[in-house]
Protein backbone atom coordinates (compact mmCIF):
# COMPACT_ATOMS: atom_id res chain seq x y z
CA UNK A 1 0.00 0.00 0.00
CA UNK A 2 1.49 3.59 -0.75
CA UNK A 3 0.45 6.87 0.21
CA UNK A 4 -0.28 9.88 -1.49
CA UNK A 5 0.68 13.58 -1.26
CA UNK A 6 -2.39 14.46 0.53
CA UNK A 7 -2.23 11.58 3.12
CA UNK A 8 1.27 12.16 3.73
CA UNK A 9 0.69 15.81 4.13
CA UNK A 10 -2.06 14.63 7.02
CA UNK A 11 0.40 12.39 8.52
CA UNK A 12 3.26 15.24 8.73
CA UNK A 13 0.88 18.01 9.53
CA UNK A 14 2.16 19.72 6.73
CA UNK A 15 0.10 21.15 3.85
CA UNK A 16 0.27 19.60 0.34
CA UNK A 17 2.99 21.86 -1.14
CA UNK A 18 5.57 21.73 2.00
CA UNK A 19 5.58 17.81 1.24
CA UNK A 20 6.40 19.29 -2.66
CA UNK A 21 9.22 21.28 -1.11
CA UNK A 22 10.80 18.64 0.63
CA UNK A 23 10.79 16.49 -2.28
CA UNK A 24 12.55 19.25 -4.43
CA UNK A 25 15.08 19.53 -1.62
CA UNK A 26 15.79 15.61 -1.43
CA UNK A 27 14.12 14.98 2.57
CA UNK A 28 11.21 13.14 1.47
CA UNK A 29 11.55 10.70 -1.36
CA UNK A 30 8.36 9.18 -3.08
CA UNK A 31 8.53 6.01 -5.20
CA UNK A 32 7.45 7.85 -8.65
CA UNK A 33 10.27 11.60 -8.29
CA UNK A 34 9.65 11.63 -12.01
CA UNK A 35 5.46 12.30 -12.05
CA UNK A 36 4.89 15.99 -12.16
CA UNK A 37 1.33 16.14 -10.42
CA UNK A 38 1.28 13.39 -8.01
CA UNK A 39 3.54 11.91 -5.52
CA UNK A 40 3.47 8.36 -3.56
CA UNK A 41 5.23 6.96 -0.58
CA UNK A 42 6.14 4.34 0.98
CA UNK A 43 4.83 3.94 4.86
CA UNK A 44 8.04 3.67 6.03
CA UNK A 45 9.72 6.49 4.26
CA UNK A 46 7.12 8.76 6.00
CA UNK A 47 7.93 7.29 9.18
CA UNK A 48 11.41 7.88 8.31
CA UNK A 49 11.48 11.08 7.94
CA UNK A 50 8.65 11.57 10.99
CA UNK A 51 10.91 10.13 13.09
CA UNK A 52 13.44 12.45 11.98
CA UNK A 53 11.60 15.20 12.53
CA UNK A 54 10.79 13.71 16.10
CA UNK A 55 14.44 13.76 16.51
CA UNK A 56 15.28 17.37 15.33
CA UNK A 57 12.45 18.84 17.13
CA UNK A 58 13.64 17.61 20.81
CA UNK A 59 17.06 18.76 20.27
Amino acid sequence: MFLNTKQVAEILGYTQRNVGYLIAKGKLKPINPNHKTSFLFTPEEVQSFNSKKRNDEKQ
